[in-house]
């Protein structure tokens, strides 16, 4: 394949992030409404309840409605690296340099593809929110990487981009 690949995202899941956002300030607002009666006692419940689900249902609308809005590539390889946009924590920009490796893992029946990189805690410090910091953490510790693209999140057959990746990190750790 010729350099620069763009691979876009797949939206579905983005659609059902967004169809539980929904579900959840419509739950909140009921819980808010003044409609329910459990009596007394329960109203602290309903007021916490029912603001946490508005608090986090108009979170998840913010932020996952940014993305599927986005109509940039989900991945891009080319000749200066990789450009992952894929999930929200993703790092962004990976120089072929500062690839070393590349690995294969699958989490129940989602593949990914993990970067081998020579200081996974720079890529850390790119982090943009609280939610991608915590989870490229995550990824540091089980995976001893912070770069892992989600291929569920893009369309794009698994094999294909592996073969791919493959190609390049070993025709440029030649060099």
């Amino acid at each position: 394949m010729t350099l620069p690949i763009e691979i876009p995202r797949r939206k579905g899941a983005l659609y059902a992030v967004l169809l539980v956002a929904v579900a959840l300030i419509a739950m909140g607002g009921y819980a808010l409404s003044g409609d329910v009666d459990w009596g007394k006692e329960a109203e602290p419940i309903l007021w916490v309840g029912g603001g946490l689900c508005l608090f986090i249902g108009v979170g998840l609308v913010v932020v996952f409605g940014k993305k599927l809005n986005d109509r940039s590539p989900g991945l891009i390889v080319d000749e200066k690296g990789i450009t992952d946009h894929s999930t929200i924590s993703s790092v962004g920009f990976v120089a072929w340099h500062d690839i070393h490796g590349l690995r294969q893992h699958t989490v129940g029946d989602r593949p990914f593809i993990m970067l081998k990189v020579e200081e996974p805690e720079r890529y850390l410090a790119k982090a943009s929110s609280w939610l991608a910091r915590n989870t490229l953490q995550s990824h540091l510790r089980r995976y001893q990487t912070t770069v892992v693209i989600s291929l569920n999140a893009l369309k794009v057959d698994p094999g294909a981009l592996w073969i791919v990746l493959s190609q390049e990190v070993d025709q440029r750790n030649r060099r």
